[in-house]
């Protein structure tokens, strides 16, 4: 075996298993095992390989990102992520939410480490303009969500998150704000939307 057949092998031994999908919902002490126990926070990516331990009272949701679609699982339960395992429930899902909802932890870290707004371009400020192929992305965006919304129960903010996400991707803030307070509406107990309003929403003026 040559130098660079060996380098290329034990490199591609080390690289990190690819993130597969989202956390949507954690209910119960959902722990991903590992060298460093830690407790998984909702909205979480977890990777292939991953081992998540749910006790009897935790249940657990995993959308993913090749095709959409959720799985839900409960405790008492070992899971191996990306392995195969029964879930209590699978919807079939879209593959543009998947996708789109791969951007959403980066998201997240963004909104907790600007607290203080000092960095993200807000409503207020002047949006980048957009080119006749922008406009047609963001037209059928609204109306895919609006398809997703017809089908999603009253609680589900996935289609919200999904297009707040394609909002933000074309920098247009005010529309991801407008998307996401009605999430925030929709489920009070859902973290996220509150915590990504809070984010966007422009400072109070002096």
């Amino acid at each position: 075996m040559s130098v660079w057949i060996a380098l290329s092998a034990a490199l591609a031994a080390d690289a990190p298993m690819p993130d597969i999908a989202l956390a949507t919902a954690v209910s119960g002490p959902v722990v991903l095992a590992g060298d460093t126990r830690a407790e998984l926070a909702p909205f979480s990516k977890v990777r292939e390989g991953d081992v998540l331990q749910l006790p009897a009272d935790a249940r657990l949701e995993l959308v993913y990102f090749s095709d959409g679609h959720s799985e839900t699982f409960a405790g008492p339960l070992d899971l191996v992520v990306g392995k195969p395992a029964e879930p209590v429930s699978r919807t079939e899902g879209d593959a543009l939410v998947g996708e789109a909802l791969r951007g959403l932890p980066a998201l997240a870290r963004r909104a907790e480490l600007d607290k203080g707004g000092h960095t993200l371009v807000r409503g207020t400020a002047k949006e980048v303009p957009l080119d006749d192929d922008d406009r047609a992305t963001l037209d059928a965006a609204r109306k895919h969500y609006e398809a997703l919304r017809a089908e999603a129960a009253e609680a589900d903010v996935l289609p919200e998150l999904y297009l707040a996400t394609v909002y933000l991707e074309y920098s247009r803030s005010d529309d991801a704000l407008g998307v996401l307070k009605s999430a925030r509406e929709r489920c009070g107990t859902c973290a996220l939307p509150a915590q990504l309003v809070a984010w966007l929403e422009p400072p109070p003026s002096n």
